[in-house]
């Protein structure tokens, strides 16, 4: 592994780099950035508020900033006039990127934040938030065969004069979102969070919360749409009219292993209200607490609900109708705890492999239902490495011993285990050495493994930095590393 390592720092030691132009150092203005890169370039944005509006120009190069909160971009000052933050407007694909940024301020007839017109952008790690449309799509609006990738964002505080707070996606745009958090947003007509029209996007592992519509569905609007939303929690989102989680209307979207709660209609449909035609399949799903009833379906629907918990029942192969015992829905915490009913009564009948934490399903017997899957405690572990030298020389065998101590009184457990590396400048590196299913350690037992890896005979001589983590899902439990030097 390590000869792998050290391999990969000579490879990309020796690989031409793509030009960098940093901004404010060689270009003014991200815009000026973007006019002056060409084709696979950097644009490297430092921290600041930049007064101004971004057009990519159809380029594929990556916009990078130095995170969400550092690196501002907000054109509300820049005119009298509507300015909107980001347009992507001439045929970009996914090698276009906009990451690390925080997009406010931004004010369009549609999409006040970001706007894609026929493009397939990737945009992630940024905040999108406190920008308004006129009509639709307060934070992001996609349209004409718009399919934008859209990973650990969070669209929150967005207004919509029309239909869709958070996003509008319209005429055959099918975006997908993973890890994102769609909070807080608000629409006069439909949809706080998410609309969906003639379009059928890919949700998964998202939060959609504390959205208000003042027409149908608070959270998600699916008309004459198909969606994919899988590893939700949609949750305390109001709609002033029907559908307070979700609305279906012509439309059959398959909804699994999501929570859905405390969702508020004040027509119909608390949690899902199907009108006009629509077939939802919803699978593994929790439905509790929504107001105020939790399913409202028209005669002319058709939708098959299996393996859910919904309160007050509901018929369907594998339904229950019991407390999920969620760990404090009061303060949005849904995650399981022990004795819930929903522990090992899903189906794996196309559930997902992991949970919205990233925690392989199904940790017992069979999936859960809802959007977690419930771990035990990961107690007391403690990693510990040993048996390792601080000097080596090219082919020499570097060797470790790996100690894992449970300090606690029950078994506890992990989920995957971490090798990291780094020596300065160019390498930093990770490579998982166990990957799966929770691996148990009894109760005051140690877990011991020998390793080690043949240092080649080209490693770059220097001072290095070594060791191990070990996580439950992504929670990081304990780690331990160590310093050598190849001479």
């Amino acid at each position: 592994m390590l000869s792998r390592i050290l391999a990969a720092a000579l490879l990309l030691t020796a690989c031409a780099q793509a030009a960098t132009l940093r901004v404010p150092g060689d270009q003014p203005t991200i815009q000026a950035g973007i006019d002056a890169a060409a084709e696979g370039d950097i644009v490297e944005v430092a921290a600041g508020t930049y007064v101004e509006k971004l057009n990519f120009l159809g380029k594929a190069i990556e916009v990078r900033g130095a995170g969400q909160s550092l690196s501002v971009v907000d054109p509300s000052s820049a005119s009298a006039g509507k300015a909107r933050v980001v347009t992507f407007a001439g045929g970009e694909g996914p090698m276009s990127v906009l990451a690390g940024f925080s997009l406010t301020g931004g004010s369009a007839n549609y999409g006040g934040g970001i706007r894609c017109d026929g493009a397939e952008p990737t945009i992630t790690d940024c905040t999108i938030s406190n920008n308004t449309a006129d009509n639709s799509g307060g934070g992001l609006y996609c349209n004409y065969f718009s399919d934008p990738r859209i990973t650990d964002c969070t669209i929150s505080n967005n207004k919509a004069g029309g239909s869709g707070g958070g996003i509008r996606c319209y005429y055959s745009s099918d975006p997908t979102m993973i890890n994102c958090t769609v909070s807080d947003n608000t629409a006069d007509g439909d949809a706080g969070g998410i609309y969906c029209f003639d379009s059928s996007p890919t949700i998964a592992n998202c939060t959609v919360s504390n959205n208000t519509a003042d027409g149908d569905a608070g959270g998600v609007y699916c008309a004459s749409s198909d969606p994919t939303i899988t590893n939700c929690t949609i949750s305390n989102n109001t709609a002033y009219d029907d559908g307070g989680g979700i609305n279906c209307y012509l439309s059959s979207p398959t909804v699994t292993n999501c929570t859905i709660s405390n969702n508020t209609a004040h027509g119909d449909g608390g949690g899902i209200n199907c009108v006009q035609g629509s077939s939802p399949r919803i699978t593994n799903c929790i439905l509790w607490g929504d107001a105020p009833e939790e399913i409202k379906i028209t005669s002319s629907c058709s939708p098959a609900f299996t393996y859910c918990n919904v309160q007050h029942g509901y018929a369907g192969d594998g339904n229950i109708n019991a407390d999920p015992f969620f760990a404090d829905a009061g303060t949005s915490d849904f995650h399981l705890t022990a004795g819930s009913p929903c522990i090992d009564t899903g189906t794996a009948d196309g559930a997902p492999d992991t949970d919205f934490e990233g925690d392989p399903r199904p940790q017992g017997n069979r999936v859960d239902m809802g959007a977690d899957e419930y771990l035990s405690s990961p107690g007391g572990l403690e990693l510990e490495l040993t048996d390792y030298r601080s000097v080596y020389s090219p082919r020499d065998f570097l060797g470790l011993t790996i100690h894992i101590k449970n300090s606690g009184d029950e078994p506890a457990g992990l989920t995957k285990g971490v090798f990291f590396a780094t020596s300065p400048p160019s390498l930093d590196y990770e490579e998982a050495l166990y990957d799966g299913q929770l691996f148990l350690i009894g109760e005051g037992s140690t877990f011991t493994y020998e390793w080690g890896a043949r240092i080649p005979s080209s490693a770059p001589l220097g001072t290095y930095n070594a060791g191990i983590r070990i996580y439950d899902g992504d929670t990081e439990i304990s780690s331990d590393a160590f310093d050598f030097e190849i001479q």
